[in-house]
């Protein structure tokens, strides 16, 4: 299992997301736990991204919403979160 970080950004960002989302509150927390455990959980759709991103990977939340995120070996390292418009 990995260790989670998150970034400043990320922090605001979550905050921000779940006051405008409370319903996907269940659903961003079994996310991290998964990531967590397995970044390539067929449940998350990780996929690399590409352009300005492209060291970065994201995966979902829900069908409109994404975490981006970098790792390695022992880490995780979150960046950002919202919907897919605003978070690219």
């Amino acid at each position: 299992m990995r260790t989670i970080f998150t970034t400043p950004a990320f922090n605001k960002m979550s905050r921000d997301f779940l006051q405008k989302n409370p319903i996907l509150k269940a659903k961003w927390a079994k996310t991290i736990r998964t990531l967590e455990k397995d970044v390539f959980h067929s449940a998350l759709k990780t996929h690399k991204l590409h352009g300005n991103l492209k060291e970065l990977y994201a995966c979902r939340i829900s069908y409109d919403h994404r975490i981006i995120f970098s790792f390695d070996e022992k880490s995780i390292t979150l960046y950002g979160v919202g919907s897919h418009d605003n978070i690219y």
